[in-house]
């Protein structure tokens, strides 16, 4: 069952934002079937910050199966880099360390947008422009009260679930 505004009142797991992390792990859970919502208090493309990405990065990619939609998109790989230690220059090649695949600098804006829409079609439901007030997480079935600023009005609202997921990043909504 689900409100006016399409955000369900029930779901297995909620996760608080759209960014990278949000979106990897509400992809994952959809994947194995689970019922997964997400909140997203921007519309995405938002402005981000570009972003270094390790070549670490691939494994969990290939987890959320994203892996491919990334490597579409055409972002800048990098096989190594340099650095400068007390006045020498040292090269470090990621292959040396095992790593078969490029870092990359992405776009932050496309890449959470390319993430999101992902978690999208792996089946979790994804609602942006809603604001996370507050968790009750005390109850047995938690429950999250929202703001819904979709559509030009504010629309509160609540949803129950079994697990709260707080990838909110630097926000942190809830640790208050």
């Amino acid at each position: 069952m689900s409100t006016s505004s399409g955000i369900p009142r029930r779901c297995d797991v909620l996760v608080i934002g759209g960014g990278p992390a949000g979106s990897s792990v509400a992809a994952l859970l959809a994947k194995q079937g689970i019922d997964v919502v997400l909140l997203e208090k921007a519309l995405h493309p938002r402005p981000q910050v570009g972003e270094s990405l390790i070549p670490h990065v691939w494994k969990y990619a290939e987890l959320t199966g994203a892996a491919p939609l990334m490597e579409q998109q055409g972002f800048v790989a990098k096989a190594g880099g340099i650095t400068v230690w007390n006045g020498k220059i040292h090269r470090i090649a990621f292959a040396e360390f095992g790593f078969t695949r490029p870092a990359l600098h992405v776009e932050r804006d496309i890449f959470d947008e390319l993430l999101l829409k992902h978690a999208e079609r792996q089946g979790a439901q994804v609602f942006q422009q809603v604001t996370v007030r507050e968790a009750r997480l005390e109850l047995q079935q938690p429950e999250v009260n929202y703001l819904d600023k979709r559509g030009g009005d504010t629309v509160e609202g609540a949803i129950r679930c079994r697990f709260v997921i707080d990838a909110s990043g630097s926000s942190a909504v809830l640790a208050g």
